[in-house]
Formats: structure tokens, C-alpha cells, sequence
């Protein structure tokens, strides 16, 4: 990566979402807007979303009988963790 290409992605980088990786490459240096979560980030011409999107995100482990979650306020109860079926039990008074 030549000067220019390093005072470019310093001024308008954004590490860990950036693809530096693509820096060498012929467009590898466009600067983009995330469309998942708007973050500018440099990489290559036809990248659509920063690393940190495309990075796999980790998955949940699967329900068991009883085991309790809250959302939004509301407690709820898995009651068959085959369907992924929860049922509310109440909610949190504030």
C-alpha cells in the first residue's frame, strides 16, 4: 500500500470495520456505509456491509423445559424447547 492509500484509509478508516485486506487490490479502497448498521468502513467496490456485519455472529444455545428468558420486560417459560414454544408468565412491575 502506497502513501496515499495509508493517509486515505487513516483519515477515513474505521478499524475493525474496514477490510484492509482488500487495500490491495485495484478497488480495494472505496469508502463505503454499512446498510446493516451504517458504519463507514473502507474494502472493496463491491462490498455492501463492514466486517463486523459479515463477521459470524454466535448462535444461541437451544431452549430447555423450564429454562426462563426475559424480553422486553416480560417473563417467559419454554414449555416444549421441540417447537420452541414459551409461554409468558408475567412481567417485570417498575
Amino acid at each position: 500500500m502506497g502513501k496515499f492509500e495509508n493517509v486515505l484509509a487513516a483519515a477515513f478508516g474505521n478499524p475493525g470495520h474496514d477490510y484492509p485486506e482488500d487495500h490491495q487490490q485495484e478497488n480495494g479502497m472505496y469508502l463505503h456505509h454499512c446498510f446493516r448498521c451504517t458504519a463507514q468502513f473502507t474494502g472493496h467496490k463491491y462490498r455492501f456491509s463492514c466486517k463486523v456485519c459479515t463477521a459470524p455472529q454466535p448462535t444461541q444455545p437451544p431452549p430447555k423445559k423450564g429454562e426462563r428468558r426475559m424480553i422486553d420486560g416480560v417473563i417467559w417459560t419454554c414449555t416444549d424447547p421441540d417447537i420452541d414454544r414459551w409461554v409468558s408468565v408475567g412481567s417485570l412491575v417498575g
